[in-house]
């Protein structure tokens, strides 16, 4: 508590969560962490200190957050989906609704299981890998991400993600390009005002979350699904009556509640969600209109022009 109120927060409750540990297969019981759930209030109206107090946090021994934040939880396990919702009492209560569901069913390829370890985490869950890990930790840690060396690939880029998102002001949609930006081929026949902004931003940061990975990332009140530039990891698009369902598999909503085909996302390609005011609805940003809408937003930020002349652009 004085760790928490050291960083503005009032804590109003805090408790053991219910679990129900017989949902737990062997290996889930042999790591089973106390679950706890904190609520309370803090004054700052932006998210800096709920970013800080989540880095703090897990800097003491034996925690790890799953999710701290005011739009957001986030449940985890080591099992299946039946095993979740087996776990958590609050995931069946039939009061228990939301407006938006990220799930995972996988783990780190790259490194052991852990708790810690498994998807998704604050802002995003992926299926994939990342290529350069090494470079993306000694790069964030440079600007001030705090990292631990011991991240999965995944949890180095929800906490990259997480700092330009909460420390740096920037969007989600800004955060994704700049940490996903396209091929520089891509760059040289796109038009010039989004060449010199991606060679801006490729100044800022470079490609160093390559690799073949299909990403879902949500933050407030904005959501991105993306698929690596090669597009070796699949990311559907799917339309129900009153929902849009992005997954790696077309079987995840059964074919009598489609509205539509189902699309694939492209190499390189992202999809944006934005919820809007007031409960009236959601609004779909397809990647060109992301583009300009990021383009408009990181104006206001930066002066960049001329950036593509560091390219060879094709043509006249």
């Amino acid at each position: 508590h004085q760790l928490m109120e050291a960083h503005g927060a009032d804590v109003l409750l805090t408790r053991v969560g219910p679990v129900n540990v017989d949902a737990l297969g062997p290996a889930a019981r042999r790591e089973n962490p106390v679950f706890v759930q904190i609520g309370g209030l803090i004054d700052a109206p932006e998210d800096t200190n709920l970013y800080k107090l989540m880095a703090a946090l897990e800097k003491q021994v034996d925690i790890h957050v799953a999710s701290l934040s005011r739009t957001t939880v986030v449940y985890k396990v080591v099992g299946d989906g039946e095993t979740l919702a087996g776990y958590y009492p609050d995931l069946v209560d039939p009061f228990y609704t939301s407006s938006y569901m990220l799930g995972h069913t996988r783990y780190s390829t790259n490194t052991s299981t852990s708790f810690s370890r498994v998807q998704p985490f604050a802002l995003l869950g992926h299926n994939g890998e990342i290529n350069t890990i090494t470079r993306f930790y000694s790069e964030a840690s440079m600007i001030g991400v705090s990292l631990d060396a011991n991240f999965s690939d995944s949890q180095m880029i929800d906490g990259a993600l997480h700092h330009f998102s909460s420390v740096q002001g920037w969007s989600l949609f800004e955060a994704a390009e700049l940490l996903f930006p396209p091929i520089l081929n891509e760059i040289k026949h796109i038009p010039k005002e989004l060449a010199d902004m991606y060679m801006f931003f490729r100044s800022l940061w470079g490609p160093f979350a390559q690799g073949p990975a299909a990403m879902m990332m949500r933050f407030g009140e904005e959501a991105v699904y993306s698929v690596d530039a090669l597009g070796l990891r699949p990311m559907w698009l799917l339309e129900t009556e009153d929902s849009y369902c992005f997954s790696s598999e077309q079987g995840v909503v059964a074919p009598s509640q489609w509205v539509n085909e189902p699309k694939p996302l492209s190499p390189g390609e992202k999809i944006g969600i934005r919820w809007l005011p007031s409960g009236q609805g959601t609004q779909l940003f397809a990647y060109a209109d992301l583009q300009r809408e990021v383009h408009g937003r990181s104006k206001q930020r930066f002066g960049f022009s001329g950036e593509s002349k560091s390219i060879q652009f094709a043509g006249p």
